[in-house]
């Protein structure tokens, strides 16, 4: 199974540090007893998709060995799911082994072709934070269920659960005031000048990265994508340091990665530290600064932050009152390409 060739590892990893978590024998034993179930739970869904497979050739016998393997599995799951409740931990440690025991079911029931037993652990998978949307549209082993339109009614009340979450996890980390003094006028990499101040009325978002680190490298597409979404009403500037070299070599590798990534945002190559001690504490990469539309940086995170965190963030600052005099979005154009 997909589902369980994915997650199983991590899980009985999560499971072994939960059980753990407050040491006590019987609290140790339960741990193991919960590592061998999800094992030997994974153990039954490998067997079982070897022997659907032979069920589909024909093979009535491996059919119903197939059938009963699942069934194993689920029961393990179940098991995994009773002793959970009794451990003492918090349930941001417990809900995902439960959403992988839900998924998982789900998985199992879908090709078994019992469907409402799958939609039913479907949703207890998305109530337990199952979020990996990517992999679930993926899944072969939810294509039985797929165009169920309590499939996609379920997914849909999960996205929008999850949009609610990441809107109030944004709020959260934007600060009421200023969280210090900050600006900037550099010359980017196509020798323009830019200071913060021409981009009052946009969102902007301060990108101090590298093209030699890869959670920066990672992020990287997210800006090109969200610079897209909100044309007009945000800008990213990347405040590029490689390791303080700003030669033409240097130069040129960066505009090279900027080209192959579709890069259109303004780029800095900063040559020593000074732009990046205007930013307090900022000892790791990426550091990115969210700036309002004043102009005061609301914001600061640290580290790799996907599509949609980025986004929440941004949209919380969008949804704010500029500046009285704030150019409306277009009128004042958009700064780059570098």
């Amino acid at each position: 199974m997909q589902a369980t060739r994915k997650f199983a590892p991590w899980a009985l990893a999560l499971v072994a540090a939960l059980a753990w978590a407050a040491p006590a024998p019987a609290q140790e034993d339960e741990g193991e007893r919960i590592e061998r179930l999800l094992q030997d739970a994974m153990n039954d869904l490998t067997s079982a998709g070897r022997l659907r497979e032979r069920g589909l050739a024909g093979d009535e016998a491996a059919r119903a060995q197939a059938d009963a393997a699942y069934d194993g599995a689920v029961k393990k799951y179940d098991e995994v799911l009773r002793a959970l409740d009794e451990l003492p931990i918090p349930d941001e440690q417990r809900d995902p082994v439960k959403a992988l025991c839900h998924y998982n079911t789900a998985c199992a029931r879908s090709l078994q072709g019992r469907k409402d037993d799958a939609l039913a652990a479907f949703g207890r998978a998305l109530e337990a934070g199952f979020d990996d949307f990517d992999h679930m549209a993926k899944d072969t082993d939810l294509d039985p269920i797929r165009d169920d339109p309590r499939y996609r009614n379920l997914l849909e009340r999960a996205k929008a659960r999850l949009e609610q979450a990441r809107r109030a996890e944004a709020g959260s980390a934007i600060a009421k005031d200023a969280l210090f003094p900050y600006d900037f006028d550099v010359t980017t990499l196509d020798g323009k000048r830019l200071k913060l101040s021409d981009l009052r009325g946009k969102v902007v978002i301060v990108d101090f990265w590298g093209t030699w680190c890869p959670p920066c490298r990672a992020e990287v597409p997210h800006f090109v994508a969200l610079r897209k979404e909100l044309a007009g009403k945000v800008e990213v500037v990347g405040m590029t340091w490689e390791q303080g070299q700003a030669d033409e070599a240097t130069r040129a590798k960066v505009l090279r990665f900027a080209r192959e990534n579709g890069v259109e945002y303004p780029l800095t190559l900063l040559s020593d530290r000074a732009e990046l001690q205007k930013v307090p504490d900022l000892n790791a990469f990426p550091t990115t600064l969210f700036v309002d539309k004043q102009g005061r940086v609301r914001a600061k995170e640290v580290g790799y932050r996907d599509l949609d965190a980025l986004r929440a963030l941004v949209g919380a600052l969008l949804a704010e009152p500029g500046p009285a005099d704030a150019p409306k979005a277009g009128e004042d154009g958009t700064i780059g390409p570098f």
